[in-house]
Order: structure tokens, then C-alpha cells, then sequence
């Protein structure tokens, strides 16, 4: 029997087998509410699950309140910050923190600032792509990563992110992750350890609606 034939033969006994099965009645909608209930407040959800995770999440509304939160954060990071996202760069600049831009330069900076595309309140997640002008390299090697984020760009669901997403840009990214609290791993002895493959903390800025 040469090797075509014995091909021929393999996926006939495949299609028999999958043509026999037994007709599923009843579909479980894995993302009915009997799953995943209602999200009563949307905003909240994400700020208890994101905590449950680690994320340290700062809120604020007004001018001084995100300089006060900035310059808060830089008192405690007091080292190389680093941020290529021109719209963010004005924060940092109000709160007179010195930055650098190049991301060739990420390999040494300790601290990045970038934008996420989405908050997701389902898991507490932020989605991040390679369409943003931080790219794919700047949340993963610094050990801080800090995220200034807008209320607007809560979602309820990755569903719904991912959706967002492709009718934002007309076609997905050719990088995207979902970053969930602070890299960690236990690969090892089953022993927890921060920053293993990404940034060991996660700071989450997010600017409330007045």
C-alpha cells in the first residue's frame, strides 16, 4: 500500500467516525449568564479584579490629580522613565519628569510608560497591541510597566474587545496580548516569582470621566 492510498484510507476511517457521532441537542453557551453573571458597574468590576491580581490601580479625574499621581509614582520609581507615546507625553511633561523616547533605549529604562487598546472588566486585563506606538517591546522588558488608561476604553468582555479592536483598525494586529497583573511564573519548584517573563509590578492610571 503506498503512502497516498494509506492516507486515503486513515481519513476515510476519520470521516466514518466523526459522521457517527451523536447529534448534540442541547449547545452550552459558555458565555450565557449561568457562566459569566452581569457586570452591574463595569468600572468597579475591574478595579476589584485587576486588585485581585495585583495591579495597583490609581484613578484620577483632574490636571493636579494625575501630576499628583505621576509625581507620586516617579518619587517612588526615581529611575530612567521612558515613554513613546506622544499622547501621553504631555502627562509626564506637566508633572516635570524627565523621560527618555528612543525605543532602542528600553533595554535600559526601568520604568515605561505606554497606552493600552482596551481594559477588560470581565478579568481585570488590559489588551495591548502592536499597533500602538509603544509596539510590542516596551511593556516587556522594563520591571515597571506603567499603563495611563481611559474610563471610555472599559469593556466588558474580551468578546468585546476583540471586536472593538478589528472594527478600530479594519483588521487585527499582528501582536496581541493580554496582559492579567504582573508577569509571574512557578515553573520552578512551584515557588511564585514576579517579573520572571515581563514587568514585576504593573501600575494602572486610570483617567476617570468628570
Amino acid at each position: 500500500m503506498n503512502q497516498s492510498s494509506t492516507r486515503s484510507t486513515i481519513l476515510s476511517k476519520i470521516q466514518k467516525a466523526v459522521d457517527n457521532l451523536p447529534k448534540v441537542e442541547n449547545v452550552v453557551d459558555f458565555y450565557s449568564a449561568s457562566f459569566y453573571p452581569t457586570i452591574e458597574n463595569a468600572l468597579t468590576h475591574f478595579i476589584t479584579k485587576a486588585t485581585e491580581v495585583g495591579v495597583t490601580i490609581h484613578t484620577a479625574t483632574t490636571a493636579p490629580e494625575i501630576k499628583e499621581v505621576l509625581q507620586f509614582l516617579h518619587k517612588k520609581f526615581p529611575s530612567e522613565w521612558m515613554s513613546a507615546e506622544p499622547a501621553l507625553e504631555r502627562y509626564l511633561q506637566m508633572s516635570g519628569i524627565h523621560y527618555k523616547t528612543e525605543i532602542k533605549d528600553n533595554y535600559k529604562a526601568e520604568i515605561v510608560v505606554t497606552s493600552c487598546e482596551f481594559m477588560v472588566a470581565r478579568t481585570g486585563s488590559i489588551l495591548l497591541s502592536s499597533f500602538q506606538p509603544s509596539g510590542r517591546r516596551m511593556a516587556t522588558f522594563a520591571p515597571i510597566h506603567i499603563v495611563i488608561a481611559y474610563e471610555e476604553q472599559l469593556v466588558h468582555t474580551l468578546t468585546e474587545a476583540y471586536q472593538a479592536l478589528q472594527d478600530r483598525y479594519h483588521e487585527f494586529p499582528s501582536w496581541i496580548t493580554t496582559v492579567t497583573g504582573p508577569s509571574r511564573s512557578a515553573d520552578i519548584e512551584k515557588t511564585l516569582v514576579k517579573g520572571a517573563h515581563g514587568p514585576k509590578e504593573l501600575h494602572i492610571l486610570l483617567l476617570k470621566n468628570a
